[in-house]
């Protein structure tokens, strides 16, 4: 089920994008990521060596996920960034992640 959290992050996202005149991809560059959120480059990447499975207890929600292509270099998918946004904002510290949408 889809979180209220969740949707809103998907909104949020959809908002950063059109801000940035970029369109929604199935997943982005580091540098489309930091320019998104507003930080360095060096920040994503940090942020994407933090990332740990949601499984693992005590795990730092700091993390985003990501992958690497063939070529290395890092990849974001966009629900990560999703996901991401629902964990790292104001609206998933005041509505939790377990609220479902009606």
């Amino acid at each position: 089920m889809i979180t209220v959290a969740k949707s809103r992050a998907a909104g949020h996202l959809d908002r950063m994008l059109g801000a940035a005149g970029m369109e929604e991809r199935p997943s982005y560059a580091v540098g489309d990521v930091a320019r998104l959120l507003g930080v360095s480059r060096g920040t994503v990447v940090a942020l994407c060596d933090m990332w740990e499975p949601e499984e693992l207890e005590g795990r730092d929600l700091r993390g985003m996920d990501s992958y690497r292509t063939q070529g290395g270099h890092r990849r974001i998918p966009v629900g990560a960034m999703v996901e991401w946004l629902e964990r790292n904002n104001s609206y998933w510290r005041e509505y939790g992640p377990d609220v479902e949408e009606e």
